[in-house]
């Protein structure tokens, strides 16, 4: 009876679900979104999908409809926006520039709950996304990130990397696209040395983002080399070695012989992590620019979160930990933990 019942349940709902008459696409290869009834009423359903995300009735002259793109449409009257009239849009010059919606006074960015909304201070005809900087944009007068516009001089902004910027003034950092302010009088002649750190005169700069943008610096007599390990650690000089903006506390590091750890994979999984704090040389294993003690170069392995084992010994950043059984030592749920019993907080370290 329980199977009947569930069967008959599924047969309604088949019945129910294709009962529904979109009518027909008004414009297939634009958008299956749009539809035109018998009737001609214009219904916007997103890709057809009437049963979980419902239909809108648009009040839309059916003549002069037209689609634009997946969900953009306009009639005589309005532009629609997902089934929407975007009411302060001037309909008579509305085009669309570079997947940009543009009209003769404004330039728009689409949110996808509110519509079309104004880009302040944006010259619409010049209005343009940058490639490959897809949160920047510009126009003749102005640069904006996230569409908003930033103090910066138009004729001679520009990138330095993807973190650092610079007009005739100043020095900028964005490193996460929130943050964007200068950080420095511009003295002249900035290079990019990877897409991490500039180098201007003696100086090398570098941002540490967490937990707040903060600018490293790193100061020489001269700097006649660098050579880019990784774009978080670099060596100066052939001699100094500069992890996330700080040059390594321990100094007699053998750099013909100095490498990051290999990114390892985890057990039983498909993907890979690389924690480029960890590194070594013939002598020693590092952690964070620090000697790990008594770390056994030719057997250490690096964990997670600070942790590591070699042959005898696990280890929590630079310390070994005691009475530990490093066979079983291992990651468990949100610890580390050996057959003995020794769990250790994963964030701090701490025997728990």
């Amino acid at each position: 009876m329980k199977k009947y019942s569930i069967l008959l349940t599924s047969i309604i709902l088949m019945t129910f679900v294709s009962c529904r008459n979109l009518g027909r696409l008004v414009d297939q290869k634009k958008s299956e979104s749009y539809f035109i009834t018998s009737d001609q009423q214009i219904l916007f359903c997103q890709n057809g999908n009437w049963f979980e995300l419902g239909v809108d009735t648009l009040q839309a002259d059916a003549k002069t409809f037209r689609i634009l793109s997946s969900n953009i449409a306009a009639d005589k009257n309005f532009v629609f926006f997902k089934g929407q009239p975007q009411k302060h849009v001037q309909r008579n010059s509305f085009y669309i520039d570079n997947k940009i919606p543009k009209d003769q006074l404004h330039a728009y960015y689409i949110d996808e709950v509110l519509g079309f909304i104004i880009i302040k201070n944006a010259d619409p005809k010049t209005y343009e996304n940058l490639k490959g900087n897809g949160r920047w944009a510009r126009d003749k007068n102005h640069y904006f990130l996230d569409w908003k516009m930033i103090n910066v001089d138009r004729k001679t902004f520009a990138f330095i990397n993807t973190v650092f910027s610079e007009d005739k003034d100043s020095i900028y950092i964005s490193p996460d696209f929130r943050n964007f302010r200068s950080v420095m009088p511009n003295p002249g002649d900035p290079k990019s040395i990877n897409d991490q750190y500039i180098k201007i005169g003696k100086n090398i700069y570098f941002v540490y983002v967490h937990p707040d943008p903060k600018l490293m610096t790193s100061t020489f007599d001269t700097i006649r080399q660098v050579r880019s390990i990784n774009q978080n650690v670099i060596c100066v000089n052939n001699k100094t070695i500069i992890s996330y903006g700080e040059k390594f506390k321990y100094e007699q590091v053998d750099i013909s012989s100095f490498q990051l750890f290999k990114p390892l994979k985890e057990d039983d999984q498909q993907f890979y992590f690389l924690n480029d704090r960890y590194s070594n040389d013939k002598n020693n294993v590092y952690y964070d620019g620090e000697l790990v003690s008594k770390a056994d170069v030719n057997t250490y392995t690096p964990l997670k979160y600070g942790f590591g084992k070699d042959g005898k010994n696990a280890f929590y950043k630079t310390a070994p930990l005691v009475g530990v059984d490093v066979q079983s030592f291992a990651e468990s749920d949100t610890l580390y933990q050996d057959k003995l019993g020794n769990r250790y907080n994963y964030k701090t370290g701490q025997k728990m």
